[in-house]
């Protein structure tokens, strides 16, 4: 009816309306690569899938009187980063919101520990075992074995890099198979020129992926084997396989790269400064400045920090029904 609440004049506007929109989801699909994944890839790669069965199987073994509220508390830990405090290494290494919140703790935990006591891998491993119970002692002794020669490391040093081969283990763990093809003589080094051009194809393959690998940014590839080829090298053009793994661990790029990382994506990747030397001195009330003392060993100087981390979690919340070292 031409009187109707329905003017003539609607399809054309609703038509230049759908003609809008789909111009604007070809300019979204341009912006975010996500855009051209499948539902499936989509899921894959922001660990969704993960995080809704972790919560019902947590939710269903506290039988929670509020179960809505019980799903929300879990998704604001995992918003807030303190999900992965005392979960199983799985569950931890499980995706990189995972990987980037369990760093983020540890620089926590860790942060007033001087920095240049020399610790062992097996000590690094018990410290870090007081947030995951679980955490392989590979990590800690292969960051031994790229951070030099002696079996004692200084503590930031060995963290920051064990931290690294942690969160980039899938990368590195591929690097490591592409640097075995390269090696067709197996004489346990390649031409640096030929591995580096064989990963750079890698990263392009994988980068925006849903893959599940985190890779370094393409900065890094202009930084490493900067210096001289290390021990075992046969020629300056090539590389042994430690050597590559240690030049990607150095690589400015890679640690500038994860230090902007921000509490909204997962918190920082490696340690920030030291302190003041005034925050690391023990408690004490009054207006006279303590004096400096020592610890008994480093997992004695952790322990206050990681106490006050676990309250942080929420003891009574999600976070106290997460511990142990249970798979799911």
């Amino acid at each position: 009816r031409a009187g109707g609440p329905f003017p003539r004049t609607a399809p054309a506007r609703a038509g230049a309306t759908m003609s809008n929109g789909a111009a604007g989801s070809s300019l979204a699909a341009a912006q975010h690569p996500d855009t051209q994944l499948s539902a499936q890839e989509y899921m894959a790669k922001h660990g969704i899938l993960l995080y809704l069965q972790d919560a019902a199987s947590l939710m269903l073994e506290a039988r929670a009187e509020r179960p809505l509220e019980f799903v929300a508390d879990y998704f604001s830990s995992v918003l807030a980063g303190t999900h992965v405090l005392l979960r199983d290494y799985a569950y931890v290494n499980a995706c990189e919101r995972n990987r980037a919140a369990f760093l983020d703790s540890c620089r926590e935990s860790f942060a007033d520990l001087p920095p240049d006591e020399p610790l062992s891998a097996s000590e690094l491993s018990e410290m870090l075992r007081m947030l995951c119970p679980d955490f392989p002692l590979s990590l800690p002794a292969h960051a031994v074995e790229l951070c030099g020669e002696e079996p004692r490391q200084p503590f930031r040093a060995l963290l920051d890099a064990t931290l690294l081969c942690f969160y980039y283990a899938d990368f590195l763990e591929r690097a490591a198979e592409v640097f075995e093809t390269c090696d067709t003589r197996s004489t346990g080094a390649v031409n640096r020129n030929v591995l580096l051009l064989t990963l750079r194809q890698m990263i392009k393959r994988y980068s925006g992926s849903a893959a599940g690998i985190t890779c370094p940014p393409a900065a890094v590839f202009d930084q490493v084997f900067a210096d001289a080829p290390g021990r075992g090298a046969r020629t300056p053009s090539d590389v042994t396989l430690l050597q590559m793994q240690a030049a990607f661990i150095r690589a400015p790029a890679l640690r500038e790269r994860v230090a902007r990382h921000g509490p909204g994506e997962g918190g920082y990747l490696v340690m920030p400064p030291p302190r003041a030397a005034s925050c690391c001195r023990a408690e004490a009330g009054g207006g006279g400045e303590a004096e400096p003392r020592e610890p008994a060993s480093p997992m004695a100087a952790a322990r206050p920090a990681l106490r006050r981390a676990s309250k942080s979690s929420g003891s009574g919340g999600v976070g106290g029904r997460r511990g142990g070292s249970r798979n799911r």
